[in-house]
């Protein structure tokens, strides 16, 4: 079966053209069904499974206001890139080590157990107040930058991290309390930027 845009003709009748019109219809139903759920399935009509970007390109320098989200080679893959407007204005890698976060995880810290999610992290707590954070996918030196925030629910707890330990794979830490005493958080949050492998 194959789309055929010259259907209906200008002088056809339905009764002569109705099993063409039938196919254009099924054609445009397949096509749409790529990255879309398709007209003909009952639930979530129309809605997006996900985005698929062709294969990759140069920067595409729109002209004017124009803004362009793409793909294309950096470094050992293909990554996600943002063009603000015309190439004056700038490009920002979304992917890869670029402006988003590399990896981040939210925690309990008496279990170590994710609270609401996480990218390329991991958590486990090794003791009262020792967690580590592991990445799945390595970062490509230990040049990233790691943001730790310990939340204590009892206001007047002050704490420190310390004994920050930093791999491509894990990013070690302790975390003392106002008595120095090594201490779980009730929460903590990693933020890490640099550049993946």
């Amino acid at each position: 079966m194959t789309f055929n845009p010259a259907i209906p003709a200008p002088t056809d009748l339905i009764s002569q053209s109705q099993a063409q019109i039938q196919t254009n219809f099924s054609q445009a139903d397949t096509a749409f069904g790529i990255d879309h759920t398709a007209f003909s399935v009952s639930a979530n009509q129309g809605q997006h499974k996900q985005v698929t970007l062709i294969a990759p390109i140069s920067n595409p320098n729109q002209a004017g206001n124009i803004s362009s989200v793409y793909t294309k080679t950096s470094g050992t893959g293909v990554e996600l890139f943002y063009q603000h407007g015309t190439a004056n204005l700038g490009v920002s890698q979304l992917t890869g080590g670029g402006i988003t976060a590399a990896a981040y995880i939210s925690f309990a810290g008496a279990t170590g157990i994710a609270l609401s999610g996480a990218f390329n992290a991991t958590s486990v707590r090794n003791s009262a107040g020792v967690y580590t954070v592991s990445f799945p996918r390595n970062f490509g030196s230990t040049n990233y930058v790691a943001i730790i925030t310990p939340t204590f629910l009892t206001s007047s707890n002050s704490f420190k991290v310390i004994n920050i330990s930093k791999s491509v794979s894990a990013l070690g830490f302790v975390i003392q309390n106002q008595t120095a005493a090594f201490s779980d958080a009730d929460s903590l949050e990693v933020v890490c930027f640099g550049v993946l492998a």
